[in-house]
């Protein structure tokens, strides 16, 4: 029996990686009625098959260290932006001017200005 190419074997590991990802947002979603397990599954393995097809697998560059960086820094942003948004609301004598604020962005098109704009629009107060 021969041992899978790293390139099949990383291939498999993506594609598990994302149903168990997928299986398990669906689990969160509807509970885990041991009933339903054969739906959730082969709805896994649909947003598997269609998220396979719009972004392809491809070589990560991730590093935990700038992962652990921005948790913590998205965190902090949260609690002061919060804070800074409730004082502004309670406080009687300030006036709230609600609008939109124009942000050119630098960053190319594509992940990780996908990622900013989804980060930013979690934040309080955006």
């Amino acid at each position: 029996m021969r041992m899978p190419q790293p390139e099949a074997m990383s291939r498999i590991l993506e594609i598990a990686a994302r149903t168990a990802l997928y299986f398990g947002f669906w689990l969160m979603i509807s509970g885990a009625s041991p009933a339903d397990l054969p739906v959730g599954l082969a709805a896994a393995m649909a947003a598997t098959w269609v998220s396979l097809r719009l972004l392809p697998a491809r070589a990560s560059r991730l590093q935990f260290s700038a992962l652990v960086a921005l948790t913590l820094e998205f965190l902090r942003q949260c609690v002061v932006s919060g804070m800074d948004v409730a004082w502004r609301a309670l406080r009687p004598r300030l006036q709230l001017r609600p609008g939109f604020v124009a942000c050119s962005l630098h960053s190319p098109l594509g992940g990780e200005r996908s990622v900013f704009c989804a980060l930013s629009s979690l934040l309080p107060g955006s």
